[in-house]
């Protein structure tokens, strides 16, 4: 239950991140480079090195791989966020969970009760709610990197989890460094080619670095949680990204002062009830 807690919290905390960067100019894609370079360093400090002779070669290409989708989406769900719109850039970003549930149900073959898929369903239209903003225009074309972002999401949910079940209880941060590894080198490639000079960028990659702390642990304590056995990952995924969208509220509120409207009200209150029903039918 800690480790779920830890992760809800420091994935929440990032929203501040995101949205003091956007207060303060701070370019992007520079950005996302300082912050996986933290999450390397981070990682490196508390493995006390690398030591990868636990992970077999099917566990690094698929942490490899993992990693060039980390920064596919990390960057689509920035680019969406700032062309296109918050409200549906999270919304694509947290109904991501469908394909994870999906996959534990279907091919894990976790029980999953009446409730429970009720709880699954009515987290759709909590996650709508919460993250519709007045003035967004939905159409096709404009969904089509939210739709991105959702697969990708899904995937990306999907594949820690089978990781997480192949790593046969021992540190999942070996599989990180990879991941963050492989992250920090897409985006490096990503930066040559848009012509992007990072090391120009003294400001926005401080501030990345910043950031890569909690995103290391973020995902660190999420795969300990998806490792303790205290939910199955079809009900730590629906718990996980409705805390989360909760939390994320509560601070936007504290500290940024956001507006709650009526409707990201009814949608907290719908998340709430999914939450109760998943932990407790």
């Amino acid at each position: 239950m800690i480790y779920l807690l830890l992760s809800v919290a420091l994935s929440a905390s990032l929203f501040l991140f995101f949205k003091w960067f956007d207060l303060k100019n701070i370019a992007t894609l520079p950005a996302i480079s300082g912050n996986y370079i933290a999450c390397i360093i981070t990682g490196l400090i508390m493995n006390q090195g690398v030591n990868f002779e636990h992970l077999n070669t099917n566990i690094i290409v698929a942490s490899l791989l993992l990693g060039i989708l980390f920064f596919a989406i990390f960057y689509a769900m920035a680019y969406s966020s700032s062309k296109i719109g918050v409200g549906i850039s999270s919304a694509a970003a947290k109904l991501s969970l469908m394909i994870p549930v999906t996959f534990g149900a279907l091919v894990l073959h976790e029980s999953f009760g009446l409730l429970r898929i009720f709880a699954l369903f009515l987290s759709i239209p909590a996650v709508v709610l919460m993250t519709y903003t007045k003035g967004e225009k939905w159409s096709l074309k404009t969904l089509l990197i939210p739709l991105i972002i959702f697969i990708g999401s899904g995937i990306i949910d999907t594949s820690l989890n089978i990781l997480q079940k192949n790593l046969n209880g021992t540190s999942p941060s070996s599989v990180i460094i990879l991941i963050f590894s492989m992250a920090l080198a897409s985006s490096i490639v990503f930066s040559i080619f848009t012509k992007v000079n990072l090391t120009r960028e003294y400001k926005s990659l401080s501030h990345g670095i910043i950031l890569g702390i909690p995103n290391y642990f973020s995902v660190h304590f999420m795969m300990l949680a998806l490792g303790s056995g205290f939910l199955s990952s079809g009900q730590f995924y629906l718990v996980n990204n409705s805390l989360v969208m909760l939390l994320s509220f509560l601070l936007a509120w504290m500290f940024f002062s956001e507006k709650i409207n009526f409707y990201k009200m009814l949608g907290i209150v719908i998340s709430i009830i999914s939450i109760y029903l998943i932990l407790f039918a």
